[in-house]
C-alpha cells in the first residue's frame, strides 16, 4: 500500500500496469462513491515520470518539479469500461498552468 487511500493506491497500479510511476498532486473534482469498493473517487492530477525521478520528484519544491517534469503532468480521469468495471485514463497535460 503505497498511501492510506486505496483508491490512489489503484491509480498508482494502473500507472504501474504502463511501466510509469504517479505521484498526486491534487484532486480535480468529478467525485463520487464507488458502489463496487466503496470509495470515494475522483480524478486527479499528478505526474506520471519513470520511477528513477519518484524521489525527484517527491523531494523538489513546485517550481522545480514545474520545470523539469513539466512534461510529465497528467491528469488520472476515471470512468467505467463497457463491462461496468472502473478504469483510469491518463491524459498528458504539459502546458497545464500550475
Amino acid at each position: 500500500m503505497e498511501s492510506s487511500d486505496e483508491y490512489i493506491d489503484y491509480v498508482i497500479s494502473k500507472a504501474r500496469e504502463i511501466g510509469k510511476e504517479f505521484v498526486i498532486d491534487s484532486g480535480e473534482g468529478n467525485d463520487c462513491a464507488d458502489n463496487e469498493y466503496g470509495w470515494y473517487i475522483e480524478n486527479l492530477s499528478g505526474w506520471l515520470v519513470d520511477v528513477r525521478d519518484v524521489e525527484a520528484v517527491k523531494a523538489a519544491k513546485l517550481e522545480q518539479v514545474t520545470d523539469k517534469f513539466s512534461n510529465s503532468y497528467v491528469f488520472a480521469y476515471w470512468g467505467y469500461d463497457a463491462e461496468g468495471k472502473l478504469s483510469i485514463r491518463f491524459e498528458y497535460a504539459p502546458n497545464y498552468d500550475l
